[in-house]
């Protein structure tokens, strides 16, 4: 989840473009150009085009109004234009495709060049009728965002001058100088910004799409090599894999400080929307499962202020764990989109009854945007959402109408077969009950651990290999490779022999372990690591996910 600024909805990244921007009416004409612009889409991108200055080309994310707490008043009359919000809007208006539309993205995309710096850093927030920054910060994922929404722009209307904005953000996520890239420790990734220590599972799958998207554009003028960008894309991608949890589904928001240990609380929903667009395989349907089970065993809700809108049930997702008082329309819209991609109708179909729903009957609307929630809705990361009208879901409900998913710029109709990553090798474990391993007493403990992968029979050179860590008692953080690679058949199930403990060291039950296992391209991981990441395992292709077991002698 990324790390939204206080008082905020959605956080991104912006640039701004060149001394000049074009000037655009607020509002103004939105003439479909399909049949698919129907009514409800029309009314959204009238709402994303009403919050856009004329002058300037930005969004303001919020539209105030009486009622709404004084501190978050004071906070919208700095008139906030988050990048993250802009960039969803840019990719709102070129996915629906008509002139005036295009010409709207086009000055999101140029505002958000003129405000990049020359490191090629975008802060992550700014005043949409002055361009001054609000906020210094460069958040990795909202980066990456700013990257989607200038490389789909570029492809479809051919500015180079956004192909080299999103170059020169790439450069500088993936210069080593600015260590922003976590390379040796815990399983990689890229850390929140520059000089900070914590890793987000959700900034890693923005980068995911953002660089494989920028991979086939380059070298641009600033020279930056397609191959590195896609070892960074993998690099993002392993780590991103590695927070699913086997057992439950739930897909964890990061690591705590120090970039190793996993933040299991709270348990945000964008890691498990966002999972299965970014990543797009078979598996990542059992984060959209998690997110859907009733709170507080999932993610699913029902508005405690709002039960009902014009008849319909108003339930969805909240944000994360942490408060499930309230449901988060963003997030509902984002379950969409998802659900469409998975072809899972019931939870599509729910969701877009719930947000035609919102937009015609919610407190505060104006029968064109969506609030962000009824009520107040505490985010469990140090920020609150509220019953405003906002960019950034009203942006996810057009993406959720059209069937469009911005991380790829396509459409969701092929589902998941269709999808960018879908020849990819993924790898799943099957836990048993209770992540519980049985094993003969005596000096060493060997236990079978199965699971099923894609990709990786038949593939030359690509094993599975099985990562045992002892965590209680601990081995220090070391992570031993098992000396045998997992026996894997044509439909793709494996199956390996790990053990723990030896003869001076005999596990007793209840000894607790975390499990990890590897697709590797060429020779045999080391046989101890301390981090599992492209520097410290070479050939690194996937990851299942970490399982932490425990065993029961017998």
């Amino acid at each position: 989840m990324a790390p939204h600024a206080a008082l905020a909805i959605s956080v991104l990244g912006g640039l701004l473009a060149g001394p000049a921007v074009a000037q655009v009416a607020p509002g103004g004409t939105h003439a479909p150009h399909s049949s698919r612009l129907r009514d409800t889409e029309l009314r959204l991108l009238a709402f994303l085009g009403a919050q856009q200055h004329p002058a300037t080309g930005m969004l303001e994310s919020y539209r105030p109004h009486a009622g709404l707490p004084a501190g978050f008043l004071g906070f919208l009359n700095s008139h906030p234009a988050f990048v993250y919000d802009n960039a969803l809007a840019a990719l709102a208006f070129l996915a629906s495709g008509t002139p005036d539309h295009e010409a709207r993205a086009a000055a999101i995309l140029d505002a958000l060049v003129t405000v990049q710096t020359a490191s090629g850093a975008v802060p992550d927030l700014v005043a949409s009728d002055t361009l001054g920054v609000l906020s210094g910060a460069s958040s990795t994922g909202n980066q990456a965002w700013v990257m989607l929404a200038w490389i789909e722009g570029f492809e479809r209307l051919g500015n180079v001058a956004w192909r080299d904005a999103a170059e020169r953000a790439a450069s500088r996520l993936l210069d080593p100088a600015n260590q922003i890239r976590n390379t040796n420790t815990g399983y990689g990734g890229f850390f929140l910004d520059a000089g900070s220590s914590i890793v987000s599972t959700e900034h890693c799958l923005d980068l995911v799409a953002a660089l494989r998207r920028l991979a086939p554009h380059l070298p641009g003028s600033g020279g930056l090599q397609a191959s590195v960008v896609l070892e960074g894309a993998r690099h993002a991608r392993i780590f991103a894999e590695s927070k699913f949890d086997p057992l439950t589904g739930r897909m964890f928001t990061g690591t705590l400080g120090g970039g190793v240990l996993t933040n299991p609380s709270p348990v945000p929903l964008d890691t498990h929307t966002w999972g299965l667009l970014a990543l797009g395989r078979p598996k990542w349907v059992a984060a959209l499962t998690y997110a859907s089970m009733p709170a507080p065993t999932g993610l699913w809700t029902a508005s405690t202020s709002c039960p009902t809108l014009g008849g319909v049930p108003v339930t969805g997702a909240s944000f994360s764990d942490f408060d499930s008082n309230e449901v988060w329309f963003e997030g509902l819209a984002q379950m969409r989109v998802a659900a469409r991609r998975a072809r899972l109708a019931v939870i599509a179909d729910g969701a877009k009854a719930v947000l035609r729903a919102v937009q015609d009957s919610a407190p505060s609307t104006d029968g064109e945007g969506l609030v962000a929630t009824c009520a107040t809705l505490a985010s469990g990361f140090g920020f609150d959402y509220f019953n405003a009208l906002a960019v950034a879901p009203t942006a996810w409900a057009v993406f959720g109408e059209r069937g469009y998913d911005p991380f790829w710029g396509g459409s969701t109709d092929g589902g998941l077969a269709a999808h960018p990553l879908a020849a990819t090798p993924s790898i799943t474990i099957d836990p048993p009950a209770n992540a519980e391993y049985a094993c003969p007493a005596g000096g060493l403990c060997q236990f079978i651990v199965e699971g099923t992968s894609e990709h990786v029979f038949g593939a030359p050179g690509r094993s599975i290999w099985l990562l045992v860590e002892p965590t209680a008692p601990s081995a220090g953080g070391q992570i031993f490779t098992q000396l045998v690679p997992a026996t894997t058949v044509p439909d793709g199930t494996w199956s390996v022999t790990g053990q723990l403990g030896n003869a001076q060291f005999p596990p007793t039950t209840g000894d607790q372990m975390r499990l990890s296992v590897v697709i590797v391209d060429g020779p045999q991981p080391p046989p101890i690591v301390l981090g599992v990441t492209l520097f410290t395992i070479p050939g690194l292709a996937g990851v299942a996910g970490s399982l932490d077991a425990t065993i029961c002698l017998q």
